[in-house]
């Protein structure tokens, strides 16, 4: 297993602190840890705040200023339950992820400990916590928690990511996973103290799925969203990449700064404060830097959506070609780059 070396300000996005409370945090909290990731070599950058213009000097030099491609809507999460929700059936979508389950549960980067802990932190939830999870998948982030002790009851609609759920989490007798749809899970009012869901809730339907999440927290329960935004290639690579993409996928064919990336969550995010379900959001990110050998960055794209929803041989053309690019420019091996976020609010 490859280490990780983590280098991290941790930053809140809904406000800037004054300069002299940003260096002081930022003495406070940088710190290095190892930590397993699978199969890939992960580090972080070293940013504080939402974009360029709002980092102070010193912190400047560490940014690298990009031209990026137009923002495409298949990209954010803001778009994707309402995209799939009027392209595929209840049953399709609870499929969605079961023939890549094995590469989704071996490629995709787990949540770092530090941005968890930071989160169960503004969460407050007690020791004996009793928590729902939306969309376990194969278990990224079931695991972290049901180590850490929690009472999990873990809802995931596909049976081949549910089976490997259960197997990663067999060990925690406190974790239960239920292979059903949060829609289709009966209601436990009141019955939790937190709702989580990693890289999920942007399929969860807002109008029967937030009053649904409400109804089972216990009063001033909190939810708790984290993400891992796509992995992006350095961006010298990118026009080497884009044009494979021109040929096989021309609608994929577009590169995501950080900025970009943390506009699209934002966007979901303020969607989900615009419902007044919840209240007192709190929100901090961590760029990480993860590098793969080529079958598993292949591997790692095959789980995103917009690939999955090509027609299985515009995507066998588009890898063999981006293959075959990365092998000849990149080697046996590509860096990526993408943000680690979380989001916590309160029911109101």
């Amino acid at each position: 297993m490859r280490s990780v070396v983590i280098v991290v300000v941790l930053a809140l996005m809904s406000i800037m602190p004054p300069y002299n409370q940003l260096k002081k945090q930022e003495e406070r909290v940088k710190l290095s840890q190892r930590v397993t990731p699978p199969r890939g070599v992960f580090r972080t950058g070293h940013e504080t705040l939402e974009s360029r213009e709002m980092l102070p000097s010193h912190l400047n030099k560490r940014v690298v200023t990009i031209h990026k491609q137009p923002f495409m809507k298949d990209s954010s999460p803001v778009f994707w339950y309402r995209e799939v929700a009027d392209t595929w059936t209840s049953e399709q979508r609870k499929s969605w992820y079961s023939a890549v389950a094995s590469a989704y549960n071996r490629t995709r980067p787990r949540y770092p400990k530090t941005m968890i802990s930071r989160a169960l932190e503004i969460a407050q939830l007690p020791e004996d916590a009793r928590i729902l999870e939306i969309g376990c998948g194969p278990g990224n982030a079931t695991e972290a928690f049901g180590k850490l002790g929690f009472q999990m009851v873990s809802l995931e609609p596909s049976e081949s990511a549910c089976q490997l759920a259960r197997q990663n989490c067999d060990r925690y007798a406190n974790v239960e996973i239920k292979n059903t749809s949060f829609e289709e899970w009966e209601l436990e009012p009141e019955r939790f103290d937190g709702v989580l869901a990693a890289t999920a809730f942007h399929w969860v339907a807002p109008e029967r799925g937030y009053p649904k999440v409400t109804a089972a927290l216990k009063a001033r329960g909190a939810l708790i969203l984290l993400w891992n935004t796509s992995a992006q290639p350095p961006y010298e690579v990118y026009p080497m990449l884009d044009e494979v993409y021109q040929i096989h996928a021309p609608s994929l064919g577009r590169y995501e700064d950080r900025k970009i990336q943390l506009a699209n969550l934002n966007q979901f995010v303020q969607k989900v404060k615009d419902s007044d379900y919840f209240q007192d959001w709190k929100s901090e990110y961590l760029p990480c830097e993860v590098t793969y050998s080529i079958d598993d960055y292949l591997a790692l794209l095959s789980t995103y959506s917009p690939y999955i929803n090509l027609e299985s041989q515009q995507r066998d053309l588009l890898f063999a070609g981006l293959r075959e690019t990365l092998e000849k420019n990149c080697g046996n091996n590509i860096q990526l780059s993408y943000l680690s976020v979380f989001q916590v609010a309160r029911k109101r």
